[in-house]
């Protein structure tokens, strides 16, 4: 009786241990499987007997996978050997091992992968064994954020450029070792530094509002450096970035005086003295004005021509030091391009302008260039313009001092010009310039016409049945009016438009020869001295030559004997190429200018044309009639034929007949005509039957 009392006594006590025991078993159970890490449990075999749910996601198994396997299933196959040993080891002198205080470890998923964790254990002792928790912990994302904070750390560390930071004290609170290496003496120094020059300013900067960095630059000892200053609010520091721009300052300042500077004599150049030019414009003193020169070397494309460019770029260099040393410091003196030269005097009343300018031109003229045994003289033309009261501008200011300087140039150069409003000579060279837009409007309408003026054959041998013109050139007027070329020839040779024209004159030529004109035997064409030296008009020629079809014999370019002369370089050039063709060439105008013979045997032509001066009256001047004798003689005995130029009668065709010249052209023959009239004209070479138009 007593015994079962007992036991049953004892029974609420047994179902309050089951119950806390199962409430023991269910907290444990909640707070494993709530657990931020995974949770792994092994026996002293080293097998998993439990696993939380944050295992089964940090390493993909379902627990069921687990139970029973050794725990080197979740180490990666390399290093499961060495972690027996260490599993054993430690099973025989456990001890608790908190998170953190060891090496990073590797662990293995499901899919093969590996990743860090970090691991504690803690053992427990039971009467079945010890048995071994482990809370493992995912450290992929603390590695990364470490590394990136290292990466980022290492920039401004290994960085070239010095990099400070500046506390609230304005002290060096951080500097890398570009910062230290550079300026060695920064800590000590602190704000004396010149580094840090003005830092409390720019503080002050960031303080009121101001976001936006500054950007300074500063010169230490000789060297430039570029500050890039940033505000961080939060810790209230400045972060200064410094590069050393000192190769870069002095390129810029380099590239900044080439763009101001002429390359070959050092002077400033034409922007830079219109620059100059315009502000002196703009601030006219009251007592004294400025004046402007404008200078023209007269001999220069002579030196050029015959000794070669290397010999104009020294001739300009020594003219450069020559003309420095007869100026006043306060004045600019610049290359405006090719042989031209500007002289700004401020404050220059015209008095003494005028005796500045003659003192550079006497110097030019007292100047004698030599160049490989070759002596020449150099004369300037000088046009001067007095810049006095309100109203100015640079361009009417520059034209008037380019004209001035062209009607010294046409007055017998060597030269000063002032210029004046009232002047005659300059009313003509402005009659000159407004034919300049009446050209380029005719030649965008193209309203300009071919004419053609027969060029004779004399002597017996030449094949009677041969047609042979020169091609001339007339401007069509608004109107309709037919406008002679010496109307506006002078303004386009003055302001370089002949080029313009002769490549419309070439162009329409071939056109014209290879359509409706079939039937020319020969046409002379003729090249201005701008066209011969023009780069790139040469390989036109070529070009519209091979492109026509044209057999080239059936062409004759015509160049003046003063314009061959004087690019003696590019004439050579300009015939040699063109003879590759099969063209011919003629010397025109021979004795009008230098008239020397000497010159024909560098000149490989195939005609001479007699200045017509000379034919014109050689019937009643004995002199002239010589003169047509001379050059048709020596002309024949070069094997070259001549061309008598301006035949106006009957009795001149004769005379001209009987001295054996090849060929006779003017108004005794034809008058110029537009294509096909010329298809009208008899060619007769028996006296009566001549006819003159």
């Amino acid at each position: 009786m007593v015994a079962k009392q007992t036991v049953i006594a004892n029974l609420p006590l047994d179902n309050q241990r089951t119950n806390t025991l199962k409430h023991t078993e269910a907290l444990f159970s909640g707070l494993l499987e709530s657990a931020p890490d995974a949770i792994v449990i092994t026996d002293a075999e080293g097998r998993v007997i439990l696993a939380n749910k944050r295992l089964e996601q940090l390493f993909g198994y379902q627990r069921e996978e687990l139970i029973g396997q050794a725990i080197e299933i979740l180490i990666p196959t390399a290093a499961r050997a060495s972690h027996i040993a260490l599993r054993n080891d430690y099973t025989t002198r456990p001890e608790t091992r908190p998170m953190g205080q060891h090496s990073v470890l590797l662990a293995r998923k499901k899919d093969g992968s590996s990743f860090p964790v970090e691991i504690s254990l803690s053992p427990h002792n039971t009467s079945t064994g010890i048995l071994v928790t482990a809370i493992v912990r995912d450290i992929t994302k603390r590695i990364e954020e470490k590394r990136e904070q290292q990466r980022l750390a290492s920039i401004p560390l290994h960085s070239p450029i010095p990099i400070v930071e500046i506390d609230t004290d304005y002290a060096v609170s951080y500097s890398n070792a570009a910062a230290r290496k550079l300026f060695p003496e920064l800590v000590e120094r602190g704000l004396e530094h010149p580094l840090l020059i003005e830092l409390r300013m720019i503080r002050k900067h960031f303080r009121d509002g101001n976001n936006s960095p500054v950007i300074r630059q500063l010169e230490i000892d000789g060297s430039v450096y570029q500050q890039h200053i940033t505000y961080v609010t939060d810790i209230d520091v400045l972060h200064i970035y410094t590069l050393d721009i000192t190769a870069i300052h002095k390129m810029a300042q380099e590239l900044e005086h080439q763009a101001r500077h002429d390359a070959l004599t050092g002077l400033v150049n034409r922007q830079e003295f219109e620059t100059r030019l315009r502000h002196a414009i703009t601030n006219i003193p009251v007592d004294k004005g400025h004046a402007l020169l404008y200078l023209d070397l007269d001999q220069f494309k002579v030196v050029n021509d015959t000794c070669g460019h290397s010999a104009g770029d020294k001739l300009l260099k020594q003219l450069t030091y020559l003309l420095q040393g007869k100026v006043r410091g306060s004045d600019t003196l610049a290359r405006l391009g090719g042989d031209e030269f500007g002289v700004l005097l401020e404050r220059c009343p015209l008095e003494r302008a005028i005796e500045i300018a003659e003192r550079l031109r006497q110097t030019v003229a007292e100047f004698r260039f030599s160049w490989e045994g070759k002596n020449f003289d150099i004369g300037v033309s000088i046009g001067l313009v007095a810049i006095e009261g309100t109203g100015n501008n640079l361009a009417e200011i520059m034209s008037a001092a380019d004209s001035a300087c062209y009607v010294a140039k046409d007055q017998g150069r060597n030269r000063v010009h002032i210029y004046a409003a009232d002047d005659s000579a300059l009313a003509n060279h402005k009659g000159l310039m407004q034919w300049v837009p009446r050209i380029r409007q005719a030649l965008e309408e193209n309203r300009f016409q071919l004419y053609f003026q027969t060029i004779l054959p004399l002597s017996p041998q030449q094949n009677k049945t041969n047609k042979c013109y020169e091609t001339l050139i007339r401007m069509v007027g608004e109107e309709g009016e037919i406008i002679a070329p010496m109307a506006f020839i002078p303004s386009a040779e003055r302001y370089n438009l002949m080029t313009t024209l002769d490549r419309w004159v070439v162009r329409n030529t071939l056109i014209l020869l290879t359509t409706r004109a079939t039937d020319i035997t020969l046409c002379t064409i003729n090249l201005s001295g701008q066209s011969i030296c023009e780069k790139g008009f040469m390989e036109f020629v070529v070009d519209e030559i091979k492109q026509s079809g044209i057999d080239a014999r059936r062409l004759c370019f015509e160049i003046t004997e003063t314009a061959a002369i004087a690019n003696l370089s590019e004439a050579t050039r300009f015939i040699y190429r063109l003879k590759e063709l099969e063209c011919r060439f003629a010397l025109d105008d021979f004795g009008s200018g230098f008239s020397s013979f000497a010159y024909l045997k560098n000149l490989p032509v195939d005609f001479l044309k007699i200045y017509g001066g000379f034919v014109r009256d050689m019937v009643h001047d004995a002199v002239d009639c010589t003169m047509v004798k001379s050059i048709n003689q020596i002309a024949h005995a070069m094997e070259i034929q001549t061309i008598a130029e301006f035949v106006e009668d009957d009795i001149t065709l004769e005379q001209l007949t009987k001295i054996g010249v090849n060929y006779a052209q003017g108004y005794g023959i034809d008058k110029p005509g537009p294509y096909p009239a010329i298809e009208e004209h008899t060619f007769p070479h028996d006296r009566d039957e001549q006819k003159f138009l």
